[in-house]
């Protein structure tokens, strides 16, 4: 399905629509820890010539993440300063190289969507939110999500207008 043979997308992929929802389809049966499969998925050695990400993280664009999740992460090792810092160091220490677009739940938030839970855990989603300088935060219990993904496109927007590859 993806025309360039990785695991990725890249230029002039055909039927891209179709490319883009086989790779981002994941299901709602997954664990919670969407942080630590995003820092997995930038391990060294797995962006090595030969590796199955070959190519992904490249100086010329922007690591885009887009992290859902219906819970808490309380699964992933670390915390969210493990999980920001994993982020920059796959761009080279370039926080400016980095978007960060989560969408989860906001029971922690007294004014969010969810239901205030009173609950004093910690969000670590929110908080690795809050460390990026370019992300964009959005409750999962909103009514819809075209809001957030004009704030997301801005955000991007934004970021490809300065972004200078390294």
């Amino acid at each position: 399905m993806v025309a360039s043979g990785l695991r990725d997308i890249t230029t002039g992929q055909p039927n891209l629509e179709d490319a883009f929802t086989c790779i981002a389809s994941m299901g709602i049966n997954g664990a919670d820890g969407v942080a630590g499969a995003t820092v997995l998925a930038l391990a060294d050695d797995i962006h090595a010539p030969g590796g199955c990400n070959e190519g992904f993280l490249r100086e010329d664009a922007l690591l885009v993440v887009v992290a859902i999740q219906d819970t808490f992460d309380q699964e992933s090792a670390g915390d969210a300063e493990d999980w920001a810092a994993a982020l920059v160091d796959a761009k080279g220490g370039d926080a400016d190289a980095v978007v960060l677009l989560v969408i989860t739940t906001d029971v922690e938030d007294p004014d969010g969507l969810c239901g205030y839970t009173g609950t004093i855990t910690p969000h670590e989603l929110r908080i690795w939110t809050e460390l990026l300088p370019h992300s964009v935060f959005g409750s999962i219990c909103a009514d819809g999500y075209a809001d957030y993904f004009a704030a997301a496109a801005t955000k991007l927007k934004a970021q490809c207008d300065v972004f200078v590859p390294q």
